[in-house]
């Protein structure tokens, strides 16, 4: 389980998230897929799909614990908690997790 803490909570459900969990073990193959077809569908144009800003934030709420949104990371995350959110989910790609 990999933790990030935010530096400016989120807002979901009337609650206040201060720090996301996530669990990308429990992530499956359809879910591999399914994260490149929504990234491409949302626009993502990089050549190598993990390395794609949009991918990552999808993988983060595949595997986010708060059961977040794609959308909860893009428009209402700081940048720089949306760079750790999507960091973390680079480092896990790249299996420095």
């Amino acid at each position: 389980m990999v933790e990030v803490k935010l530096q400016n909570p989120l807002e979901i459900d009337g609650e206040s998230i201060e720090v996301l969990h996530f669990d990308f073990d429990q992530l499956s193959a359809k879910d591999f897929f399914k994260a490149e077809l929504d990234a491409r569908t949302l626009g993502e144009i990089t050549p190598n799909i993990q390395w794609g800003s949009q991918y990552r934030a999808v993988v983060a709420a595949m595997a986010c614990k708060e059961n977040i949104k794609f959308e909860d990371i893009r428009d209402t995350m700081t940048f720089k908690d949306a760079a750790s959110v999507t960091g973390a989910v680079g480092d896990f790609l790249l299996g420095l997790d």
